[in-house]
């Protein structure tokens, strides 16, 4: 018994070590302007919103709205 309880606690160790490796990308920095910086979510969730709208989304769209977003905060500075 107290083997098995030993072999469980192992285990736990063992997995616990294991999720603490994986890497995972929080966001990411996809553009910056002067002090503004434009982060990947910002653009996923501005591509998302003109889709909820039923905007059209150009072929190229995250190049296209990373110019707008940029240009938005070019005339706010």
């Amino acid at each position: 018994m107290r083997k098995f309880i030993l072999f469980l606690v192992s285990l736990c160790f063992l997995q616990i070590a294991d999720a603490q490796s994986a890497k995972v990308l929080v966001d990411k920095i996809a553009g910056i302007l002067g002090d503004k910086i434009v982060l990947k979510s910002d653009l996923t969730n501005y591509i998302e919103d003109i889709q909820r709208r039923g905007g059209e989304i150009p072929e190229n769209a995250e190049c296209v709205l990373l110019e707008r977003m940029l240009m938005d905060k070019a005339l706010v500075l």
